[in-house]
């Protein structure tokens, strides 16, 4: 899963949406896409599941404890398709559970939006650094209160100077690519939001890692 450009088939087919004051669900919308391009195991082969089979999937995703096997589909987007509104039910509990009980929403209000192009250039090397080791989360800061988040999926040296940079904005449909290149303050994302990455739970990424390896897969079509 690391290092390689994903096809539209391999992510969710709708885009962020809905949540808190319907200002979306980037955070939890990010990170449950990279629990599945990690756990999530596809067996077009097999019955699809119920309705509250595919529930305890979703479920299980987030949760991101265990490879989760999904019968009766071959991809992501497919998957994401069917039950696109049980999917956004758990973004968008999660996003009340962590942003509001949990003050996940003070988070947001760290770090510059901008930085001194030195600055930026090391945050850029030591994000090139990180993004060998596999799917990048990113909180990504933007101007005012909010924050957005992006997945780094891959990142490459220029000529000369910078980054070319693949990730994932639930904003957009698809792997999206930005260039970097030094003397820039910050980046700009294809959804022309503006703004610096800053990479998170990477304690997680190790996790997933290990999970992805083991194989074990959790069969969410047992009562």
């Amino acid at each position: 899963m690391d290092g390689g450009p994903l096809a539209a088939r391999d992510l969710l087919g709708f885009r962020n949406h809905g949540g808190l004051l319907g200002k979306g669900v980037c955070w939890w919308y990010s990170r449950f896409t990279r629990n599945a391009l990690y756990l999530a195991r596809f067996y077009p082969d097999r019955p699809p599941p119920s309705r509250a089979e595919a529930r305890r999937m979703i479920s299980c995703i987030m949760g991101a404890s265990a490879v989760t096997c999904i019968p009766g589909f071959s991809c992501l987007r497919d998957f994401s398709a069917e039950y696109h509104h049980e999917i956004q039910r758990v973004l968008e509990r999660r996003q009340i559970l962590e942003g509001v009980f949990l003050f996940a929403w003070i988070d947001g209000l760290a770090g510059a939006s901008g930085l001194d192009p030195c600055s930026m250039k090391a945050r850029m090397d030591a994000l090139f650094d990180l993004s060998s080791q596999g799917l990048v989360y990113a909180k990504f800061q933007t101007p005012g209160l909010d924050a957005h988040a992006v997945v780094v999926t891959g990142m490459s040296a220029l000529p000369k100077s910078g980054y070319e940079l693949r990730y994932l904005d639930s904003n957009c449909i698809g792997e999206q690519v930005l260039r970097y290149r030094t003397g820039y303050s910050c980046l700009t994302l294809s959804s022309g939001l503006k703004g610096v990455p800053y990479p998170q739970r990477m304690r997680e990424l190790h996790e997933l890692k290990r999970l992805a390896a083991a194989g074990h897969g959790t069969d969410c079509t047992a009562p």
